[in-house]
């Protein structure tokens, strides 16, 4: 997950989470490069709002938004340690892009 040009916006497909398959289009693809350069990593800053209770953000993503991800696609939960470059940026696409 270094390359943030190469991991993250190359996964744009959706096909096997029910989606049409879909490409990011290039305005996303920039605005999540240069997201990603403020929200990399995981951290466990206790000032950090998106860490109440001790939980981890990992590449901006606060755990309770994780775990509504992996729920509505009937996946188990587990810790942001362990977020995928794909469940990254379509966490990204779906939840904040979109809107």
């Amino acid at each position: 997950m270094d390359n943030v040009d190469n991991v993250y916006i190359s996964t744009g497909t959706y096909g096997s989470f029910g989606q049409p398959d879909l490409e990011f289009g290039p305005d996303f693809k920039r605005a999540i490069s240069l997201v990603l350069q403020f929200e990399g990593g995981i951290s466990g800053d206790p000032f950090d709002r998106g860490n109440l209770g001790g939980s981890l953000t990992n590449y901006g993503i606060t755990q309770s938004v994780y775990n509504q991800w992996r729920k509505e696609r009937g996946l188990a939960f587990q810790s942001t340690r362990f977020i995928s470059a794909l469940e990254v940026s379509q966490i990204y696409y779906f939840k904040y892009w979109l809107p």
